[in-house]
C-alpha cells in the first residue's frame, strides 16, 4: 500500500496550494463518482453504509454527501490522517474505526450495506471468503465486492502492460461465484472508470462518457468490476478468526 501514502503525500501538497481532491486525483475521483452514481438507486435514503479498507476515505464521502450514514474501518494508520483531511475539504464529519477486515467489531446485522473495493484480490482465495463472510455478518442486507477488472478490454488490462505498472500479487476471482458460494443473492455486477481518459478535459465529460455507456460497456471496459449481493435471510454466519 506504498503507493497509497505517497498519495496522501501529495494530496496534503495539493492542499497547501488550494487544490481540491478532484483536482488533484482526477481519475480516482472519476472512478469512485461512477460507483457512488450506480450505488445510490439501490440504496434508501438514510442508509448506514460500513467501507472496510476506506483508503483515502473519498469514495465513503461521496456516499456521505448523498445522505447516507457512513462508518469506514481501517488498518493502516496513516488512512485516518488521510480520509480525515479529506472529509475536512468537503465540509463532511468521518466515523472510522481502526480494524481489522476479518476481525470487525461490530454486531451482526449492523449495516445496510457493507462494501469492500481493491482490497480482497490481494488475499489468497480462501482468505478472501474468510474476507467477505465477515462482511456478509456485520450486513443486514447489502455487500459489495469490487477487484480490479480481469476482462481482457479492460482498462486495468491495458494498464497492466504499461510501464509504470508494478507487479503485485493478484488473485482475481469470479465475484459472482465467490458471492454465490458464500450465500449471497447477486442482484448487480457491473465496472466504473471504464471510460477513456485519453483527451478528456474533465471529470464531468468522463463522466458523460462513462454514463453514455449500457451496463454490459461498463462491465467490458471498466478499469474495476463489482458485485452487489443481498445476504439472504436464512444465512447463517460467524465471526472468522483472523
Amino acid at each position: 500500500m506504498e503507493y497509497l501514502r505517497q498519495e496522501y503525500e501529495d494530496y496534503k501538497k495539493a492542499r497547501e496550494r488550494g487544490e481540491t481532491f478532484e483536482q488533484c486525483n482526477p481519475f480516482k475521483a472519476h472512478a469512485f463518482i461512477s460507483l457512488a452514481r450506480q450505488l445510490q438507486p439501490h440504496l434508501r435514503s438514510g442508509s448506514r453504509i460500513l467501507e472496510v479498507g476506506f483508503g483515502s476515505g473519498y469514495g465513503l464521502s461521496l456516499l456521505e454527501a448523498l445522505g447516507n450514514r457512513t462508518v469506514g474501518a481501517e488498518i493502516a494508520d496513516y488512512t485516518f490522517d488521510y480520509a480525515n483531511s479529506v472529509y475536512d475539504e468537503k465540509g463532511l464529519t468521518p466515523r472510522l474505526v481502526k480494524a481489522d477486515g476479518f476481525q470487525l467489531p461490530f454486531q451482526d446485522d449492523s449495516f445496510d450495506l457493507v462494501l469492500n473495493v481493491g482490497t480482497i484480490e490481494h488475499f489468497v482465495p480462501e482468505r478472501q471468503k474468510h474476507f467477505v463472510k465477515e462482511m456478509a455478518r456485520v450486513s443486514r442486507d447489502q455487500v459489495l465486492i469490487s477487484t480490479p477488472n480481469d476482462s481482457p478490454d479492460s482498462g486495468w488490462a491495458r494498464f497492466k502492460q504499461s510501464p509504470v505498472y508494478c507487479p503485485e500479487e493478484e488473485h482475481l476471482l469470479d465475484l459472482n461465484e465467490l458471492s454465490q458460494n458464500l450465500g449471497l443473492e447477486v442482484t448487480r455486477t457491473g465496472g466504473f472508470h471504464a471510460a477513456s481518459t485519453q483527451n478528456a478535459r474533465s471529470i464531468d465529460e468522463l463522466q458523460e462518457r462513462e454514463f453514455a455507456m449500457n451496463d454490459q460497456d461498463r462491465a467490458r471496459f471498466g478499469f474495476l468490476k463489482y458485485t452487489l449481493s443481498r445476504k439472504n435471510k436464512g444465512l447463517k454466519t460467524k465471526r472468522q478468526a483472523a
